[in-house]
């Protein structure tokens, strides 16, 4: 009787846990569709998604984000936007770098997103320009 026990708790604590985690996967996924959407939206944050998106806590979805994705909301961010600001930069050349940054939600400070960028990529976006066009010859 106790082993019969002792079973149904473990398996009742799987299932719980196994649940836990497919209510997390679906917010998480919920929040990088909506982040992968919006991500040129100066106001997107973890607070802004948890209120208006996922209408949950925004302490508890930022840690788990962070366990299911391995890295925390604010860097999964960054580095979207990052992404896309490289991607800006290959497909026209002719965008200024202030216009890359509001098109990827860094607003009209390019002195920031030069910042950013160059922390991101090891290159200021007017290196990383040069790097493709010497690549393109």
């Amino acid at each position: 009787r106790e082993s019969l026990e002792d079973l149904i708790v473990r398996s009742l604590l799987r299932l719980r846990k196994e649940g836990g985690a497919a209510r997390s996967n679906d917010f998480v996924q919920q929040m990088l569709a909506y982040m992968n959407t919006h991500y040129a939206d100066e106001a997107l944050s973890l607070q802004y998604i948890a209120d208006n998106v996922v209408y949950m806590n925004a302490d508890y979805i930022g840690r788990e984000f962070s366990r299911v994705m391995g890295k925390k909301f604010s860097a999964y961010l960054l580095e979207t936007r990052m992404e896309r600001a490289k991607l800006l930069m290959t497909t026209d050349a002719g965008l200024h770098s202030y216009e890359v940054a509001e098109q990827v939600g860094l607003g009209n400070n390019p002195h920031y997103f030069s910042q950013l960028f160059r922390k991101y990529t090891g290159l200021t976006p007017t290196e990383y320009r040069s790097r493709l066009e010497n690549e393109r010859s």
